[in-house]
């Protein structure tokens, strides 16, 4: 048997259709805690913001490895390219990340490939997004300052 009646919508679809142990097809679930958002979206943000009051140790580890997934990297990997960094920003090798909320490294990525580069601090990171991850236009911004400090 590789298929299943929905109860929402009374269709037999397959079971890749439906989470283990509903009786509600994939669809049908989506529809209906959409609804019962909308419905309920004042009580559910009261809850949501008093559960992440009283457990903030799990809303950064869920953020954590929520970051992490995005990257398609375990927290092993991140903890090893840590290590190979000294625990310091690949850029300017500082220790501190510069983030007032988390003590963790952002994780730099090519947004061309998603390929993983290496961990930076707030700064660098946000410095080689403004430079549009140009090498060419980074040169260009180190013989700029060059030329400022030989004319000082």
């Amino acid at each position: 048997m590789n298929s299943k009646l929905c109860k929402k919508c009374n269709k037999i679809k397959d079971l890749i259709n439906f989470r283990a142990r509903y009786t509600n097809c994939r669809v049908c679930e989506k529809v209906w805690h959409a609804k019962n958002y909308q419905k309920n979206k004042a009580r559910i943000l009261k809850r949501n913001a008093e559960w992440r009051k009283t457990h903030p140790g799990k809303v950064a580890e869920y953020a954590r490895n929520a970051l992490l997934r995005s990257y398609g990297i375990t927290q092993k990997q991140y903890d090893a390219m840590l290590i190979d960094q000294d625990k310091r920003c690949a850029i300017c090798r500082r220790a501190d990340t510069g983030r007032k909320n988390s003590n963790l490294f952002l994780i730099d990525h090519c947004h061309k490939t998603r390929k993983v580069r290496g961990l930076l601090c707030h700064k660098c990171n946000v410095s080689i997004g403004l430079l549009r991850e140009s090498a060419v236009t980074l040169r260009s911004a180190i013989e700029y300052l060059s030329k400022s400090l030989q004319s000082s």
